[in-house]
């Protein structure tokens, strides 16, 4: 498995880190994935439904947000993210 992964990250640090993480899930059971997105949407699909919402709005936001600004999306002032 951890050369698998070696191998698909082809040098990129950032992607070794994701799919080692999606492995360690059990996420690497079928195959491993093609691209960082598609290792990063596999591990959101995992999430609680209410939490998969805030990495939605948080995605609308860019690559810094605030939770505020992700309650704000989600019209849920007191949501409080569990993963």
């Amino acid at each position: 498995m951890v050369a698998a992964c070696v191998r698909r990250a082809e040098g990129n640090p950032l992607f070794l880190e994701r799919l080692v993480r999606h492995a360690r899930s059990g996420g690497l059971d079928a195959a491993i994935p093609g691209t960082i997105r598609s290792v990063v949407l596999a591990q959101a699909d995992r999430l609680a439904a209410d939490d998969r919402a805030a990495v939605r709005a948080a995605a609308v936001l860019g690559d810094q947000f605030s939770i505020d600004g992700v309650r704000h999306l989600l019209r849920a002032p007191t949501m409080r993210p569990t993963a």
